[in-house]
């Protein structure tokens, strides 16, 4: 039996197969890797997605507790403003915006000269309550602090108006060098209101904050717009009608100091014509200037004749000849005039 031969050929297709063997081989291994680590980023997704959903439904769940507790204070606040307009109440009582005595916030709103204008802590987020708590104990510095704290964090957008209200009146009551932090504040208050319809409840009120702002800073012109647009129905429209009086009482004041009154509408024509005639008037102006304007007075008489006869005796004739003689016309009225003046010249 003949021996087995290898051909060359023979000898490359092994070396072929056991490369393709090999190399199919690491694909396998790489393989099954890859199929434990996406294995592994599976699980761990399916635990971030049940981890999303628990954090999703304590949303959901504060949120709703949330706007149950909005609800239940605004149907208190409701029944304070009934009581408040059923009977009478004192002009600097602030007692009865909460239900009971806080000196703190009845000093803020005596500071900001409020009354009744709408002053109640926003409890849509309870962390304002903490801001409260600084208020009622005066310390204003650590409620503007935390109150800005919670400005930046995310809030919703009735929780984040009624917070810059609340920032526009410590800081008038706080600072009134501030009034342009508090009027900016009110402005941010308003751009929201623009841009979420469901807070356009809160617009006459940020109105009338606006218009105390404008009022103290000088710009009775725009605190005027401001407080037209406060709502009749709303409790502090009696409040911004009586700024709004003092605004259009201090318009005219500074109308009629700065204004030109040849111009005004009021005047008549016959008001507007001269009460004199023109020639009567430029008559008054010449006699007025011609006695104002200063004469030159000639020398008396007596005075020239006592300088000739001492010239005569001294016997200087030139000084004689060159001496001054007054005027024939003026001679006698001088006379007269300094005799009136000072008696003792002629003697």
């Amino acid at each position: 039996m003949p021996g087995v031969t290898f051909s060359p050929f023979n000898l490359v297709a092994q070396t072929c197969s056991d490369g393709i063997e090999e190399a199919v081989q690491g694909l396998k291994q790489d393989r099954d890797n890859f199929k434990a680590i996406a294995g592994q980023y599976k699980r761990a997704l399916l635990e971030l997605v049940d981890r999303f959903k628990e954090l999703e439904d304590i949303c959901v769940a504060t949120q709703a507790e949330l706007a149950n507790e909005q609800t239940v204070n605004r149907r208190l606040r409701d029944q304070i403003e009934l009581g408040h307009n059923d009977g009478p109440r004192p002009e600097n009582d602030t007692d009865g915006l909460h239900g009971e005595p806080k000196h703190g916030l009845a000093l803020v709103m005596e500071y900001a000269q409020l009354d009744i204008d709408g002053l109640f802590i926003p409890l849509a987020c309870a962390n304002f309550r903490r801001v409260e708590q600084f208020a009622v104990q005066g310390d204003f510095n650590p409620a503007i602090i935390e109150l800005n704290r919670l400005l930046r964090g995310p809030l919703s957008a009735d929780a984040r108006v009624e917070g810059l209200l609340l920032k526009s009146i410590i800081l008038r009551a706080f600072d009134p060098d501030s009034l342009s932090d508090a009027l900016a504040a009110c402005n941010e208050a308003m751009e929201l209101c623009d841009r979420h319809p469901t807070v356009k409840c809160f617009l006459s009120k940020i109105q009338y904050y606006r218009g105390i702002c404008l009022y103290r800073l000088k710009m009775v012109s725009h605190a005027l717009g401001a407080f037209a647009a406060v709502g009749r129905g709303e409790i502090f429209y009696d409040s911004a009608m009586e700024y709004r009086k003092s605004c259009e009482e201090e318009q005219v004041l500074t109308d009629g100091t700065m204004g030109r009154y040849g111009f005004e509408e009021q005047r008549t024509m016959a008001e507007m014509q001269p009460s004199q005639p023109r020639e009567i008037q430029r008559d008054r102006s010449r006699a007025l200037f011609s006695s104002s304007k200063p004469k030159r007075l000639s020398l008396p008489s007596r005075w020239l004749a006592t300088y000739q006869r001492a010239s005569e005796q001294d016997g200087n004739s030139n000084s004689i000849r060159a001496a001054p003689k007054a005027p024939d016309h003026d001679s006698n009225n001088n006379d007269k005039g300094l005799e009136s003046v000072d008696p003792l010249l002629s003697n």
